[in-house]
């Protein structure tokens, strides 16, 4: 078998590399969207949000001041401002809160 120089390897890299690129379908990354956070949550979504605490804890935690609630025509709301920071606490102390199997 006769072993090629590197003149005709170069043209085979050329003609493989125009042949992936005519083939090649063009992709255009896209920006990633993001929906933004609504201001405030209803009971049942910060309940969500919280991993599925009763309303009795969010009542509690609001008495604590870890939560701040929003009366807007007789509908308790809850900032999301204030879920988000209590999320962060518990992220910042899950080390305390964790429990060895």
């Amino acid at each position: 078998m006769a072993k090629l120089d590197e003149s005709s390897w170069n043209a085979m890299r050329t003609i493989i590399e125009s042949a992936i690129e005519a083939n090649a379908p063009a992709v255009v990354p896209q920006p990633a969207t993001v929906e933004p956070l609504p201001l405030t949550m209803n009971v049942e979504e910060a309940r969500r949000q919280l991993g599925g605490v009763t309303r009795q804890t969010l009542y509690r935690w609001e008495k604590q001041g870890k939560l701040q609630r929003v009366n807007v025509e007789g509908v308790v709301l809850y900032t999301t401002r204030s879920i988000l920071a209590l999320c962060d606490a518990a992220d910042n102390h899950a080390d305390k809160w964790r429990v060895n199997a």
